[in-house]
């Protein structure tokens, strides 16, 4: 009969094949991925789908197979995470998120996926700046003089929107809760026309992406009063952030990142990662992104895990208090 000393010998020797094989079994999954051609979902046409298009180019050259982007818009971009949550968690169907990815559950109950748990995060890819615009005949030229006068003069200022619940709505909305202000939000059906309003004089402020506002700026039509992002945007140097210019911590910006379905195998999101980090250094793609006004990510998977968990812990009072006072 073996002795129990043995067995024990055999058993610890077992057990550590075992796991030595589920360690080379994991790498190879990562070396071997992808076996087939990648899907990008992404949720919207127009600048999300350039900013996934050109990352798309540059992974499929890296990964040595083809990353198709599909845009499947909708329902407050709900349709396209739906259906990567849904999707083969192997790393071949990925979703090219925004931020409304985590706030659109707050306005459709409907919406069953949970952006903490039912997505594995890959890498935050872009944050997409938005510029503070003004018309340039009202009696004020910076942020802190447009606070003292609102606050003098509740509701008295407008600001234009894409409607509730959007970028530029919640961006506003974030400035007012910081700054103790109140302005009347005008909504618009998408930015071009808010934009022309604001030139025209029909309304006093708004939020929108850095391009379509500065051609009234060189003009002085408009003036731009600050950037919504943590860092000064290296196409406008000399625009300040919100935050410097009289709203100390304010950052509200949209952004893109790559996720996966959440079951994704880590060797896998990890492979993915390294892939997107390297593309996000080329020289090709950092301009490009740089010249639209917008602020490279990267990171590991954990620090896009922890930025989408302080977004959401950002966003859900301020949408909830919303919600309430549109009822």
């Amino acid at each position: 009969m073996m002795s129990i000393k043995k067995l024990l010998t055999i058993g610890s020797i077992a057990v550590a094949c075992s796991a030595l094989n589920l360690g080379f079994s994991g790498q190879a999954v990562g070396a071997t991925f992808p076996t087939k051609p990648i899907r990008l979902i992404v949720p919207s046409p127009g600048a999300t789908e350039v900013i996934c298009r050109a990352l798309a180019e540059r992974m499929s050259t890296t990964l040595g197979q083809s990353v198709v982007v599909e845009t499947k818009p909708g329902a407050g971009t709900t349709i396209a995470s739906t259906y990567v949550v849904n999707a083969p968690a192997d790393g071949h169907t990925l979703l090219c998120g925004i931020s409304a990815l985590l706030t659109a559950p707050q306005y459709f109950p409907e919406v069953k996926y949970d952006p903490m748990k039912d997505f594995a995060p890959v890498a935050l890819v872009v944050k997409v700046a938005h510029v503070m615009l003004m018309r340039a005949d009202l009696p004020f030229n910076n942020v802190r003089e447009l606070i003292a006068y609102a606050r003098e003069n509740p509701n008295k200022l407008t600001f234009g929107s894409s409607g509730i619940g959007t970028s530029n709505y919640l961006g506003a909305a974030l400035f007012q809760d910081m700054a103790k202000v109140e302005m009347m939000n005008v909504p618009y059906q998408g930015g071009g026309p808010a934009l022309q309003d604001l030139v025209g004089g029909r309304i006093d402020v708004l939020f929108d992406v850095p391009q379509g506002g500065v051609p009234f700026v060189e003009n002085g039509r408009l003036r731009a009063l600050g950037v919504t992002t943590s860092d000064r945007l290296k196409a406008f140097p000399d625009w300040p952030t919100i935050s410097e210019a009289g709203v100390p911590g304010y950052a509200s910006f949209p952004w893109a990142g790559v996720l996966a379905p959440a079951k994704t195998p880590p060797e896998i999101v990890d492979r993915l990662n390294a892939v997107i980090g390297e593309a996000l250094e080329t020289p090709e793609l950092r301009t490009l992104y740089e010249r639209l006004g917008l602020e490279i990510g990267g990171g590991t998977p954990r620090d896009f895990h922890d930025f989408m968990e302080q977004e959401l812990t950002k966003w859900i009072p301020i949408i909830d208090r919303l919600k309430k006072e549109s009822l």
